[in-house]
Formats: structure tokens, C-alpha cells, sequence
């Protein structure tokens, strides 16, 4: 029996699995420092931070996927480039989302932030590698259904996954941080080193048409559909 198999069987059966799910509180993501129904301002990042005792400014834009000169954009009051003008494309469509210690993060660091919020031993087992968009990809389709899921599950529109699937580096790092974390959620129960893992695309796939993965999948669209609505000003 597999790693992920034997991941899949932890924490009581699959009936108890499913009577938590039942329950208005998510199980697999408790409200710690920021709760689901609010969205995350650039100002509430600071004390975020603090509660997961990440200290230095170096520190707090890698765990984030961020440069320094963005943390300051998103925490600091009076910074000039804090009120950057966004533009639009022809659609009407906004293209570069405002920076500000007032406004909502960009919603793959909300993301982000939430799942270190509900998992926050979780930053101490992060993958140095950088995480394999294609399987996740292909591990999200076969468990939702539609096709591209990839792209609005961590916070971006679907076209994002043809993008990451021609090239892994053209998702942001934030974006990169958060498909590892996400990636981890799927296959482990226990947040065990990717390299430590048996990663075979058919053996996941099996799996991820069980009963459990199915749901686990279910409750990050639930999460990612919350923080989605509550985002907006």
C-alpha cells in the first residue's frame, strides 16, 4: 500500500469524513487570525506574519512568493506607489490590481495566506522544488470535472492553465507557493517532503476518484469560492 493510500485511510472512516463536511465550519481549514467571510487587506498581512512568527522582511516574501517592494505596496500607509492607477484591456477587463494597506490582496496571496492561517506547521515542511503545475493540473481535472479547474482554483481565470502548462515559470511565485500547498493537501494527510512521495500521474489519478480526495478537492473550491466573493471592496 502506497504512501497516499495509507494517507487517505488516516483519521477515522470515510462516513466520519463526510458527516464533518456537513458541518458549516470547513474541517480541513480552521478559522485561526483570518476568518473566511472577510476579505485579506495588505494592513492585516503585518500581524498575519507576527502570528506565524516570521520575522525578517527576506523571510516574509519568500514564505509569500512577493519582492520586498511589493510587501511595502500592500503593508505600508503613505507609499507612493501604493495608489499605482490600474488599466484596463479593451473588455473593460482590470489588468493590474491596486496595491494599498486599505484594498484586498491579490486573491492567489489571500489564498495563500488562509491556508497558512488554517495549517500554520505547514510552513516548516514547505518543498524547496518548485511544484509540477501539469500533474496538478491533471490531478484537479480528473477530481472536479472541468476541464482547467487549476486556473481558478488558485486564484486565477481558466486560460492561466494553458500558460503553466507551456511553461511552469510563467505562474508567480506566490501562485507556485500556494500549488505546492495545495498539492500537499491533496496527497497527504501529514505534510510529508514531495520527494519522500511516489508521484505516479495513474496511481493519483485512481486515487483521486475516491470517495476522500474527491471531497478534500470539494472543500478547497468551498474555501476558494468564500474567500473569492469576500475579496472585492
Amino acid at each position: 500500500m502506497s504512501k497516499i493510500t495509507v494517507g487517505f485511510m488516516l483519521n477515522g472512516s470515510e462516513r466520519n469524513f463526510l458527516d464533518s463536511l456537513k458541518s458549516e465550519k470547513l474541517k480541513h481549514f480552521p478559522e485561526r487570525n483570518l476568518k473566511h467571510n472577510e476579505p485579506v487587506l495588505g494592513k492585516m498581512l503585518t500581524h498575519f506574519v507576527e502570528s506565524l512568527e516570521i520575522e525578517s522582511v527576506q523571510d516574509i516574501v519568500w514564505f509569500l512568493g512577493l519582492n520586498s517592494s511589493i510587501w511595502y505596496e500592500l503593508t505600508q500607509e503613505g507609499n507612493k506607489t501604493a495608489k499605482a492607477k490600474s488599466t484596463k484591456s479593451s473588455q473593460g477587463k482590470r489588468l493590474r490590481t491596486q496595491r494599498g494597506p486599505d484594498l484586498p490582496v491579490d486573491l492567489s496571496l489571500a489564498l495563500l495566506c488562509k491556508f497558512y492561517d488554517s495549517h500554520p506547521t505547514y510552513i516548516r515542511h514547505i518543498d524547496l522544488t518548485k511544484p509540477d503545475l501539469n500533474l496538478l493540473s491533471e490531478l484537479l481535472d480528473h477530481a472536479t470535472g472541468v476541464k482547467n479547474s487549476i486556473g481558478p482554483l488558485l486564484g486565477r481565470n481558466s486560460s492561466a492553465a494553458y500558460r503553466w502548462r507551456k511553461d511552469n515559470r510563467s505562474a508567480t511565485p506566490t501562485v507556485l507557493r500556494l500549488a505546492a500547498a495545495l498539492l500537499h493537501f491533496i496527497t497527504e494527510d501529514e505534510y510529508y517532503s514531495l520527494s519522500e512521495v511516489d508521484l505516479y500521474i495513474d496511481e493519483l489519478s485512481q486515487h483521486l476518484l475516491t470517495l476522500r480526495a474527491r471531497d478534500k478537492i470539494k472543500e478547497w473550491e468551498t474555501l476558494v469560492d468564500r474567500v473569492t466573493k469576500n475579496q472585492t471592496p
